[in-house]
């Protein structure tokens, strides 16, 4: 007897655990350019990749690779967890250079800023690892921008710069207006406009979408099944999310996507540059 196979099982996205909601911000992947300098070595540039992912779990995974501007040769890498009690956190990271470092630190927010300030409290080292003393990070995330500093004290040196970066968070969940269209045609989809009322009524919105004004948005899958989510608890729903010119849909989607609904997707350029191709 023939009997069809059962289709496997979609994976579901964990919620944010409540004690990250601090760093909520942080989580995503994020790239861009840097440059180092030491006493011990020449100035050098490099690419980086920096990953802060979470499992449902109250903790960060950090995972952090750099490349070779000018050929993409991998330079360094570094896996680390963060956790957090309130404001106050800690930070475990290790490399392939032998160092395994623990900091401790704060998160503070002061408006749309936030502050990740660490410093070290104990450095391990293999007896092949430079002898690394003292170690300062800071992080500084203001929307889609996310710059560090790194000071260190090793090798007879006194703490000073080491490192410093320019990341900007990248999207994959982005579709264009052709692409947008096409992902409404093939299926139903909630639309929703994340401006505020006066933006929704002088400038037309997509057909059938919702008003929810960004600050609605947030973490937690608890915080975003209200009546005025039309997609509940469907963490699978397919979700088009839009707003004037295509910035705070990206914040409004991250919020859904770390709380787990999986299928929701910004319209890039937003409303300006829908009506604008039209003209």
């Amino acid at each position: 007897m023939c009997t069809r196979a059962k289709a496997p099982a979609v994976a579901k996205h964990p919620d944010l655990h409540e004690a990250l909601l601090p760093l909520a911000g942080f989580i995503g992947t994020w790239k861009g350019d840097g440059s180092g300098d030491y006493p011990t070595v020449e100035p050098f540039k490099y690419k980086e990749t920096l990953s802060f992912v979470h499992i449902g779990k109250p903790f960060i995974e950090v995972i952090q690779a750099t490349q070779n501007p000018k050929d993409g040769s991998p330079m360094h890498r570094e896996v680390g967890f963060l956790t957090i009690k309130g404001t106050d956190v800690s930070f475990v990271v290790s490399d392939p250079t032998g160092l395994a470092q623990v900091y401790e630190g704060t998160v503070t927010k002061d408006g749309n800023t936030v502050k990740l300030s660490l410093s070290t409290t104990s450095v391990g080292k293999t007896r092949f690892a430079k002898d690394v003393v003292a170690v300062k990070r800071e992080f500084v995330l203001q929307d889609f921008t996310l710059n560090y500093t790194l000071d260190m004290q090793a090798v007879g040196c006194d703490m000073q710069h080491h490192l410093s970066a320019n990341l900007k968070r990248h999207f994959q969940h982005v579709l264009s207006k052709a692409d947008a269209k096409d992902f409404m045609q093939s299926k139903p989809v909630h639309v929703v406009d994340v401006r505020d009322k006066k933006e929704f009524e002088a400038l037309p919105p997509l057909p059938e979408a919702v008003n929810v004004p960004l600050e609605k948005f947030h973490a937690t899958e608890e915080q975003m099944t209200g009546d005025e989510f039309p997609w509940k608890t469907d963490k699978e729903a397919p979700i088009l999310v839009c707003c004037r010119k295509g910035f705070r849909s990206l914040r409004a989607v991250e919020a859904m996507r770390t709380a787990g609904f999986v299928n929701a997707y910004s319209l890039d350029g937003g409303m300006e540059q829908w009506h604008a191709s039209e003209e």
